[in-house]
C-alpha cells in the first residue's frame, strides 16, 4: 500500500488533498520535521537521565523534586540557555558577642580572608566535591554549561547583627564582605577553574531596590509566621549545630533561641526572594547539614510557591552515613 492509500484509508485524510500536487514531497517533508523533533527530545530526555544518573551516583541522600530537576535540565537542552546552580557561603565575620541588651551579634570589618576561607567547613574541605561538581557539566557534552552562583550572604549583618553594624557602621561593613566575595572569587579561580564558580554577595544579584526590600520583608514576618512550617525539631536541631561549629558552650546556648529564630526567618526569606530572581528554574546543590534543606523553604510553603529542587553532591558519606553534616 502507497503513501496515498494509507493516508485515505487508514488516516482519512480528504482524497481531494492527497491530489494535490507535490503532496508525497509535502508529506515528507513534514515527517521528517517530526522525526527530528522526536528525535531531539529524546536526546534531550537522555541528557537530562545522564546528568541525573552522575549526580544520583554522588548525592548523600534522595533529591528533592527530582522531577523539576530533569526538567529544567531538558528545558536547558531545548532553550539552550544555562542552568543556574545555586548555594551559599557566609562572609568573614567573627565569633559571636552579646551586646549590651543582650542580643547576639557578630562584626565583618578587620576579619582575616584567609583564616575566614580555610575556616568555612562548607568550603574549603570540600574542594574536591566541588571540582567533581564542575566536571560533572563537561561529561554531557550536549548541555549549555551551567551557571552555578555562590552566594555570599552580605545580608547576615543586616538580618542577623544590626548592633555590629552600628559598631562599624554599614559601608565599611557591605564593603569588607564585598571584598571577601573577591578574596573568594579569586582562591575558586586558582583552585576549582578559572570561572568556573561565580561568586557574587547577594545584595549585587538583588540589586538595591529588591535588597531593600527584602530586608523589610525579613523584619516585618515572625518566626510564628512560618513554625507551622518548618520541621518540629529546628530548634533542637540549629542548636546542635551551633554547638558543634561555634564551639560555644551550654550557658551560651540558653541565650541562642532568640538568635535561631531569626536565622530561621532569614533563611525563609532568602528562599522566596531566590524565587523571585530565579522562579522555579534553578537547581540547589545544597551545601548545609542536610538536616536543615527544608528551612528556606518555609515562607515558600506559606505562600503556595514550589519547594527549592535540591541536589546533595557536596557531603561525604562513610558506611551509610553523612560525615560532614553539620
Amino acid at each position: 500500500m502507497d503513501l496515498a492509500a494509507i493516508l485515505t484509508k487508514v488516516v482519512k485524510v480528504p482524497r481531494k488533498l492527497v491530489a494535490q500536487k507535490n503532496f508525497d514531497k509535502k508529506i515528507k517533508t513534514i515527517c521528517a520535521t517530526v522525526i527530528n523533533k522526536n528525535m531531539e527530545i529524546r536526546k534531550n530526555i537522555d541528557t537530562a537521565e545522564r546528568l541525573m544518573e552522575i549526580w544520583n551516583g554522588r548525592s548523600v541522600m534522595s533529591f528533592e523534586r527530582p522531577r523539576r530537576i530533569k526538567q529544567i535540565i531538558e528545558n536547558s537542552m531545548m532553550t539552550r540557555q544555562p542552568i543556574n546552580i545555586v548555594n551559599w557561603i557566609c562572609p568573614a565575620g567573627t565569633t559571636l558577642y552579646f551586646s549590651p541588651q543582650g542580643d547576639t551579634y557578630q562584626t565583618y570589618v578587620g576579619v582575616s580572608m584567609e583564616g575566614a576561607f580555610i575556616n568555612d567547613h562548607r568550603l574549603y574541605p570540600r574542594l574536591d566535591l566541588e571540582k567533581d561538581l564542575v566536571k560533572s557539566f563537561g561529561k554531557v557534552t550536549s548541555l549549555p554549561k551551567p551557571t552555578y552562583f555562590k552566594i555570599m550572604a552580605d545580608d547576615n549583618p543586616l538580618c542577623l547583627s544590626p548592633y555590629g553594624v552600628q559598631l562599624y557602621g554599614k559601608r565599611p561593613t557591605m564593603e569588607s564582605i564585598a571584598n571577601y566575595a573577591g578574596f573568594v572569587q579569586d582562591q575558586l579561580n586558582i583552585l576549582v577553574g578559572q570561572n568556573e564558580i561565580r561568586v557574587s554577595t547577594f545584595s549585587s544579584l538583588l540589586g538595591p531596590k529588591m535588597f531593600r526590600r527584602f530586608v523589610a520583608t525579613f523584619k516585618n514576618l515572625s518566626y510564628e509566621d512560618i513554625a507551622p512550617y518548618l520541621p518540629k525539631d529546628v530548634i533542637e536541631n540549629e542548636l546542635r549545630i551551633a554547638e558543634k561549629h561555634m564551639k560555644v558552650g551550654p550557658e551560651i546556648l540558653l541565650k541562642l533561641d532568640g538568635y535561631i529564630k531569626k536565622v530561621l526567618r532569614q533563611y525563609a526569606v532568602e528562599g522566596l526572594y531566590m524565587y523571585k530572581i530565579f522562579g522555579d528554574n534553578l537547581i540547589m546543590a545544597w551545601n548545609e547539614s542536610t538536616t536543615r534543606s527544608q528551612t528556606m523553604d518555609s515562607l515558600r510553603k506559606k505562600m503556595g510557591i514550589p519547594t527549592i529542587p535540591k541536589i546533595f553532591v557536596l557531603h561525604r558519606k562513610e558506611k551509610n552515613e553523612i560525615q560532614d553534616n553539620s
